[in-house]
């Protein structure tokens, strides 16, 4: 399966009004990590050129995911960027992007002796760990 990390920034015509902006992420190596005490990465320095480019003063926090996802949402001048765009999210933000791409893969530990699942309908005979509030989550929920 396939989905699209972008970035989300508000609407347009707030973006162009805003002298400052609050840009959300999580750690996500190589997109986004702290590293030296500032926050890089792919993402990160895309995202931090287009605030120059745009001429907007961006202040970059990095949070546990579901905390970035959640203080994006509750801040009208906040942005959030790596998540991925898919039709449960479409509706809650402005997207820009993308940034990158990314598959999801689910791993199987060689050492076990029954043969891994092949399809989602197989898996769904196991527990599956994803982080809480991640797209993933709410892939295999829905």
């Amino acid at each position: 399966m396939k989905w699209l990390l972008g970035a989300l920034l508000l609407s347009a015509s707030l973006v162009l009004r805003a002298e400052s902006l609050i840009m959300y992420t999580e750690h996500f190596p190589p997109y986004s990590f702290e590293q030296n005490q500032q926050i890089t990465g792919l993402n990160t320095e895309l995202v931090r050129r287009s605030c120059q480019i745009a001429k907007i003063q961006c202040e970059f926090r990095l949070l546990p995911w579901l905390r970035a996802y959640e203080a994006a949402q509750n801040d009208p001048k906040a942005g959030l960027y790596s998540t991925s765009r898919n039709p449960l999210r479409e509706d809650a933000f402005q997207w820009v992007g993308p940034l990158a791409h990314a598959s999801a893969n689910m791993y199987w530990l060689k050492s076990r002796p029954d043969a891994p699942p092949r399809t989602l309908e197989q898996a769904k005979q196991y527990i599956v760990a994803v982080a809480r509030g991640d797209v993933y989550e709410l892939y295999l929920q829905s």
